[in-house]
């Protein structure tokens, strides 16, 4: 699946399905994944994914195309990737996993696995 599917159609369906979960999560994460960005706002059911950065987000990330496709897969070992580089971040990365919980929600196999 490519960023952009991921962000622009699968994301904000499962984000709307599943806004009960995130009642209080009003942060903003920003998603680098290559040259292109994404800003989540998981406690906006209407519009939960926007195109482009945020400056000054609750959580930034940057990721390598491997280890979002891992991200996407469930199988991305956050602490490994961070190790190897293919993820960079700047602020509160346990917002990634209330990120992880959101797609893991019940019939999703995505999930995040690390010590944030």
């Amino acid at each position: 699946m490519t960023p952009r599917a991921f962000f622009e159609e699968q994301l904000p369906e499962l984000a709307r399905a599943r806004a009960a979960l995130f009642p209080a999560l009003a942060d903003t994460i920003s998603i680098v994944v290559e040259h292109e960005a994404w800003t989540l706002r998981l406690h906006d059911a209407a519009t939960p994914v926007t195109r482009g950065g945020t400056p000054g987000a609750a959580l930034a990330l940057y990721f390598g195309a491997d280890a979002f496709a891992a991200l996407v897969d469930g199988t991305l070992d956050l602490d490994r990737a961070i190790a190897r580089r293919a993820i960079g971040y700047a602020g509160d990365l346990r917002l990634l996993e209330q990120l992880g919980r959101l797609l893991q929600g019940g019939a999703s196999a995505h999930g995040v696995r690390g010590t944030p």
